[in-house]
């Protein structure tokens, strides 16, 4: 049967209408103990049982790996088999479910690894870590050849099943978690290449990198030079760190561009994605590599792996790299989606409502949860029992009825949510991964994060978007931007200063730099001192005086704090998320911009929860539409049309 969904401009489309992708993982890893059933006669029958289930719990989509065997032959030619897989796309296709396929495993080398695997600062091959996604030096030319070969022959497999949407590129591709990498000698020659291209000159590049310690004292050829094979101390030179710490993320993310292109080449109909990590919010963004903005460049839409937002604790953070997330992508022209979100076995069904609004109001257009049938208890399973909707042995989870009721009550407003783009204030947080490299070299990379947060924590609580930008975005600016919050001055490139000196020079910017202490600031740009009070404040200034554009405000100033208000807007509609990080519930009453409906005013209104629908007249007072939604437990969808 033909599959009647495609992905469209990073769109879920179900026959040419766009949705909200809602799906599941399911046979998602490549590690031989992370499935939900072991190899063997059960495996295909069970198989068509749960696919039914995901159908029948109102999901429309699985991601899946590519679990086969692919090789060369003794021609060279590549053979590629996927048996498993192509039973699953097979039973989907008379299930009407659309699939996402993970297309690379750890490695996607033929033969013997030889001198193919990263190597460490020490000097040893980087060791097997189920957790660990990307093994293979990136820079070896029969790790890059064999990527492209195998990744376009098993793009070229898939490409006839209808039920096939779209690739993901490796699994959130990432440097290890512990250890400096990558140190083979492909990788330190592709560096050395890398630095003549960016400085010219051997005297050029002894004079930026100035202070830093190595044998020679000064170098005379390219070829004596090493990566550095630690961090500068606090009071050190970081600029060779630095330079190492950018190359070696810039060739991730050229990497993943790579065999995208790849898969491109073996069927051009479907996108390619892959699902970076928070990496860039976290103190080792350096280390590991993880780039949203290069990332979404090179792909077809960006995806995005989350865990934490149910966590108290983290919510304001999961919140603000959702946004990032989105920010990078919408940067681009792209779309955001959410390739792995968290359906832990003991979320509640309250925490999962609250994680799916607050998905959805960031703007985020497909969510694919983690996962839907646990792993099976086996021995060497690094996470039994841990992940799904249903346990390994099919017993229903706590939250499952409430994914369905979300589900359904997406599904109704899943045209106006797929349809309308975030709105957004005009202000946005800049994003430097050469900053986040020089605080990671000298030791501060906390006090960045920090100043992130303070930032990001006292828009969302006043219910301000707030974005995120590289400096290099400014230009075309896709995104809107009118005013840019620097958290750190220092260890932005020179390049990257008259980026923002442009952008304020015209006219219709403005650039505020936010930088501790006596740290060195930017001359010319307002500052402001980065803590809680002093944003409010500035943040205060900047919606009178213009420049941050603030959609609606919570009447009760009491409740602001546990509740987050999102608008998005199509030509016709206008969707209001509200997510509840409370526990308690409220009538939440709106105060909306009349900027919000143009030259018309909302005649009615639909509120959306997974318990019902009701309708609602929006209120006019003076120039300001009210709108007041009930019995606000964990969340609403509310629809102005």
């Amino acid at each position: 049967m033909e599959n009647q969904y495609r992905m469209v401009n990073g769109l879920f489309c179900q026959n040419g209408e766009p949705r909200i992708g809602l799906g599941v993982s399911y046979y998602a890893s490549y590690h031989p103990a992370k499935v939900p059933v072991p190899e063997g006669d059960r495996r295909q029958p069970e198989m068509k049982k749960d696919l039914q289930d995901i159908k029948d719990a109102g999901f429309d989509l699985v991601r899946c790996a590519a679990l086969g065997e692919v090789g060369r032959t003794d021609d060279g030619a590549i053979d590629a088999r996927f048996p498993f897989v192509d039973a699953m796309l097979e039973q989907a296709e008379t299930l009407d479910l659309a699939f996402q396929v993970r297309l690379q495993g750890y490695t996607m080398t033929f033969g013997d690894d030889g001198d193919t695997v990263m190597v460490d600062a020490e000097g040893r091959e980087m060791p097997f870590h189920w957790g660990w996604f990307v093994r293979s030096c990136l820079h070896h030319p029969q790790v890059l050849q064999d990527n492209l070969d195998g990744t376009q022959a098993s793009a070229e497999h898939f490409c006839t099943f209808s039920a096939v949407t779209s690739y993901q590129l490796y699994n959130e591709p990432a440097y290890p978690s512990r250890g400096l990498y990558c140190y083979n000698p492909y990788t330190v020659e592709a560096y050395r290449q890398w630095l003549q291209a960016k400085y010219r000159s051997i005297e050029a590049l002894n004079k930026a990198w100035q202070g830093w310690h190595h044998a020679l004292g000064c170098y005379r050829q390219w070829e004596e030079i090493q990566p550095p094979r630690e961090r500068p101390a606090a009071s050190g030179h970081a600029q060779a760190w630095v330079d190492w710490r950018v190359f070696s993320t810039d060739a991730l993310s050229r990497f993943i561009g790579a065999v995208g292109s790849s898969s491109r080449s073996g069927d051009p109909e479907r996108p390619v994605f892959t699902n970076p990590m928070p990496c860039p919010f976290q103190a080792d963004a350096a280390v590991r590599g993880e780039d949203f903005y290069g990332m979404a460049e090179e792909t077809d839409f960006l995806g995005l792996t989350l865990y934490g937002l149910s966590n108290p604790t983290r919510t304001e953070w999961a919140c603000m790299v959702l946004d990032g997330a989105e920010s990078a992508a919408a940067g681009r022209g792209k779309t955001a989606w959410l390739i792995e979100y968290d359906a832990h076995v003991d979320l509640s069904p309250a925490d999962y409502e609250r994680q799916t609004y607050a998905a959805l109001a960031r703007g985020i257009k497909g969510i694919m949860y983690y996962q839907w049938r646990a792993d099976c208890p086996v021995e060497g399973a690094p996470e039994p029992q841990m992940f799904g909707m249903v346990d390994a042995d099919r017993r229903p989870t706590e939250k499952l009825d409430t994914a369905k009721a979300m589900n359904h009550c997406i599904h109704r407003v899943s045209p106006a949510l797929a349809a309308a783009d975030k709105v957004r204030s005009g202000a946005a947080i800049l994003y430097s991964k050469h900053a986040a490299a020089h605080h990671d070299a000298v030791g501060t990379i906390g006090s960045l994060l920090q100043t992130m947060q303070t930032i990001y924590t006292a828009f969302r609580t006043r219910q301000v978007p707030l974005d995120f930008v590289e400096a290099k975005d400014l230009d075309e600016n896709l995104v809107g931007i009118q005013t840019v919050l620097v958290p750190s001055s220092a260890g932005l490139r020179a390049e990257e200063v008259d980026m923002l000196r442009q952008f304020a020079g015209q006219g219709d910017g403005n650039v505020i730099t936010l930088d501790s202490g006596d740290t060195w600031t930017i001359e010319g740009f307002k500052a402001c001192a980065p803590n809680a009070h002093a944003v409010a404040g500035l943040l205060h200034d900047l919606i009178a005086d213009g420049w941050v554009f603030q959609p609606v405000q919570i009447e009760g100033s009491e409740q602001s704090e546990d509740l987050d208000v999102r608008c998005l807007r199509s030509s016709e509609k206008l969707v209001i998320v509200i997510s509840n990080f409370g526990r308690e519930k409220h009538d939440v009453s709106l105060i909306l911009d009349p900027h919000l409906a143009g030259d018309v005013p909302w005649s009615s209104g639909t509120v959306y929860q997974p318990a019902g629908r009701c309708s609602i007249i929006p209120e006019h007072r003076a120039d300001s539409p009210v709108v007041t939604i009930p019995d606000v437990q964990t969340g609403a969808f509310l629809v102005l049309e």
